[in-house]
């Protein structure tokens, strides 16, 4: 990948989480956790055009699992939570296992 594009890419994740915190503002509280949960998986994506960066299993299975339940949050606050309580501790979990 040409570095402009991968500029173009980080600009495009910027300007992401720049237009959610101003729209936080003025949003229900939730939205706030949904644009945060939201920036994960975009991050993880943009993960994949930079060249250094190797594929991590983990996290592509982290992508898929937010992208399947995100949306939960329009729709039932609890399991929303539920979901939210679930990204925490496999990402717990994984620091566990790369600190051992």
């Amino acid at each position: 990948m040409q570095s402009s594009e991968l500029r173009t890419r980080i600009l495009e994740y910027i300007a992401y989480l720049a237009a959610s915190a101003r729209n936080s503002i003025e949003e229900p509280h939730i939205y706030g956790s949904f644009r945060l949960i939201d920036a994960i998986s975009r991050l993880i994506n943009l993960l994949k055009y930079i060249p250094s960066v190797k594929e991590d299993s983990f996290l592509e299975e982290l992508k898929k699992f937010i992208d399947a339940k995100k949306y939960v949050m329009m729709f039932n606050t609890q399991e929303y939570l539920a979901f939210l309580d679930e990204v925490v501790l496999k990402v717990v979990r994984e620091l566990k296992k790369q600190t051992k």
